[in-house]
């Protein structure tokens, strides 16, 4: 009786397990049904049956204890096999219904959860019930009489999860994808474009293996704008994300992708890529929406280091598909305090600069240079350029061991990895410090390296302007996949825009806007004045040469009047918590 009873319980078993495994990948690969990524939902029905067999097991033997405890205590064989059945499916029940309530449903006691789990309960025992039916069907129906088709179910579906594996494996795009912002990274200060220090040997080796563009501008001076253009591929005044906090009656709000647009994540998810973010800057938000296409968005994701951490971490398992990773860096932002051995590498007094200006107090003194109430003298800003590099320094070593960390995964020949910045810092070069509203080189000019795939175009210097909006279409393009439908196309014009809101305390945002080409700039701030230099023969943009060239000054002059009219309306925005609102401040953003 005992041998006819595990038989029984084992035929039964076999779909009960498929059931429970397909129910619990299910249950754990909800987002990724949601988004699409069925590479990624097989995975998780995979551990799912994994899971399913462990419980199975573990049924099995709990049934057998329970039944044989039930035995003990005199009762018959049906009612001694039902109670050790209902008490062996209970950890099964638990299990499912953990899993359940922690991804679907609210907690265990809240109504919704209660109901929930009855019905699970309900359907878990009505599937056992009708497995037994089941059961005694195939015992009426024993090999050699005609077939039923219900007998082999359980083995195809079983074969069929690694067949249509190997076929959407076999579809799969091929180019995983690192996308690395270094935020406030100036491209001056890198090696590979001409910083004689060269605190970034690990980026300069990239850039030997790959193309190095020597004239990216960015759409904005501040990273909520110039992030919002990477995303969605177009230029400030078309997805109008100027605000990245301002103070109302509501409290402190901020502007937000609005939800019709398609991101460069959301092209990415679409072709079948996971999607990971890791970001660290307030303004890079899921309240903002910056987490739009991304399967997972890691917000206040901490240092350079404890990104890598966690990208590491995570790499065991996402390596195994295509992905486009996001990482997004803040450890080069002011105030400019790096950690030991960097902050001693290209000056060993440099600390001694807090002495003078206290870094709690160095959101004051640079408001102080915007507003011509402080200026750092030569020293001070020795030792400032010796404390930023000394930060790129530190990123470029994290990086450097991430680089290798691919090579040994064997992953980094097939990759397409990109690094770029959102936009520079000033170093007095026009009475400012930090971030200012003045869309001058110093804070337009970013870094972009690109190695592609299999070593392609390794060593390229691209010399011709490059705008950072329309480098997400261009991923798309060197992974082979579609660019954001929604995305601008690139512009047959020569000029390139940037533009930046000035707060106000009417709680205003009048913006700063200049327009270029490869050789004259024009600059024209909120009240009217405007400069045109010629960057060609002057870069650091020093003599205004207005009276030169009227023409130039007549073309560019009608582009800022274009875009002040198309500029966009349709605002949407929310309300910051006050965790957002702090850390911010700590960065200088809330109050400027």
């Amino acid at each position: 009786m005992l041998t006819r009873w595990i038989a029984h319980t084992a035929v039964r078993a076999l779909p009960f397990t498929l059931f429970l495994g397909v129910l619990l990948g299910s249950v754990r690969a909800w987002d990724e049904v949601r988004a699409g990524l069925w590479l990624l939902v097989f995975d998780e029905l995979q551990r799912g049956l994994v899971l399913a067999a462990g419980l199975t097991l573990l049924f099995f033997l709990a049934s057998l204890l329970f039944r044989g405890m039930a035995r003990s205590l005199g009762l018959d064989d049906v009612p001694a096999t039902a109670l050790g059945t209902a008490a062996a499916l209970a950890p099964i029940f638990s299990v499912a219904g953990y899993e359940i309530n922690r991804r679907l449903l609210p907690g265990i006691t809240e109504p919704l959860s209660i109901v929930g789990n009855l019905v699970m309960l309900v359907a878990m025992v009505y599937f056992w019930s009708f497995l037994g039916r089941w059961f005694a069907a195939f015992r009426a129906n024993p090999p050699g009489a005609m077939p039923s088709p219900l007998r082999y179910w359980p083995l195809v579906a079983i074969a069929a999860v690694p067949v249509f594996l190997g076929v959407l494996r076999a579809g799969a795009p091929t180019v995983p994808v690192l996308f690395v912002l270094i935020d406030t990274l100036r491209a001056d200060r890198l090696g590979c474009y001409g910083n004689p220090l060269s605190p970034s040997p690990s980026l300069d080796r990239l850039a030997r293996e790959g193309i190095l563009y020597q004239d990216v501008v960015t759409p904005a001076t501040s990273t909520k704008s110039s992030i919002a253009s990477l995303f969605t591929g177009k230029d400030v005044h078309a997805h109008g994300v100027y605000v990245g906090n301002r103070e109302d009656r509501e409290g402190y709000v901020t502007q937000r992708i609005r939800e019709e647009e398609e991101t460069m994540a959301e092209a990415f998810r679409d072709a079948g890529y996971v999607t990971v973010a890791w970001v660290q800057n307030g303004h890079v938000s899921k309240l903002s929406r910056y987490d739009q296409g991304f399967t997972s968005f890691t917000e206040n994701a901490g240092s350079v280091n404890t990104i890598h951490d966690r990208f590491r971490r995570w790499f065991p398992r996402g390596h195994r598909y295509p992905f486009f990773a996001y990482l997004h860096i803040i450890d080069v932002h002011g105030p400019y305090k790096p950690p030991a051995p960097w902050n001693k590498l290209y000056g060993a007094d440099a600390f001694s600069l807090y002495d003078k200006v206290p870094i709690d107090d160095w959101r004051d003194y640079v408001r102080g240079t915007r507003l011509g109430e402080y200026e750092f003298g030569p020293e001070e800003m020795r030792k400032i350029r010796s404390l930023y590099d000394g930060q790129i320094k530190l990123v470029d070593s994290v990086l450097g061991t991430l680089f290798e960390e691919l090579r040994a995964a064997d992953l980094y020949d097939s990759m397409c990895i990109v690094v770029t910045s959102d936009h520079g810092d000033g170093f007095q070069e026009h009475g400012f410090m930090g971030h200012s509203h003045h869309p001058y080189t110093e804070l337009t000019h970013v870094p972009l390296i690109v190695k592609l795939p299999g070593g392609a175009r390794a060593g390229t210097i691209e010399t011709g302007q490059f705008r950072l909006r329309d480098l997400g279409s261009q991923v798309a393009v060197w992974a082979g996949i579609p660019p954001p439908s929604t995305a601008a196309p690139a512009a047959e014009s020569d000029l390139i825009v940037s533009e930046n809101h000035i707060s106000t305390d009417a709680g205003e945002f009048p913006v700063a806007v200049s327009v270029r080409n490869d050789s004259l700039k024009m600059i024209r701030l909120p009240d009217g004045r405007q400069t045109l230099y010629h960057i060609g023969n002057d870069p650091a943009e020093t003599i205004d040469r207005t009276a030169g060239f009227p023409e130039a000054v007549a073309r560019f002059s009608a582009v800022v009047d274009r875009i002040g009219n198309e500029r966009a309306r349709n605002i949407d925005q929310a309300v910051l918590p006050k965790s957002t609102v702090d850390e911010l401040k700590a960065l200088g953003y809330v109050g400027d």
